[in-house]
C-alpha cells in the first residue's frame, strides 16, 4: 500500500508567512509549487484564505484580470512561529471529535 504524506493547512500557513516575512508584495502564483500537484495547490489556497480571514495577509488586484499580489501583515511580529495559527481544515484531536 502506498500512503501519501498529508499536507497540513496550519503548517502551510506558517510556511506562507515565512515566505512573505519581508513585508513586500509577492505575486499570488509565486506561492504555489508545481511539484506538489493539485493537493499542494488546494492546501496553499486554503492557507491563503485562512490567513486572509485572520487578517494576516493583504491581497490586492488593481483591475479585473490584472495580477494578484499578496503581502504579509504579520511582518511586524518577531517570528511567524510566535503566532498561534489554526485552521478548520486540519485534523482535530481524536478526543475532540464527536462520535459519528
Amino acid at each position: 500500500a502506498i500512503r501519501r504524506d498529508a499536507l497540513s493547512v496550519r503548517q502551510r500557513m506558517g510556511e506562507l508567512l515565512e515566505r512573505l516575512v519581508d513585508g513586500s508584495f509577492h505575486r499570488f502564483e509565486s506561492l504555489f509549487t508545481v511539484e506538489e500537484g493539485r493537493l499542494g495547490v488546494v492546501v496553499t489556497f486554503l492557507g491563503v484564505l485562512e490567513l486572509a480571514k485572520e487578517r494576516l495577509l493583504d491581497i490586492v488586484q488593481e483591475a479585473p484580470l490584472a495580477p494578484i499580489y499578496v503581502k504579509s501583515l504579520a511582518a511586524g511580529t518577531d517570528a511567524p512561529d510566535a503566532l498561534e495559527l489554526s485552521s478548520e481544515f486540519d485534523d482535530v484531536d481524536a478526543a475532540n471529535t464527536p462520535d459519528k
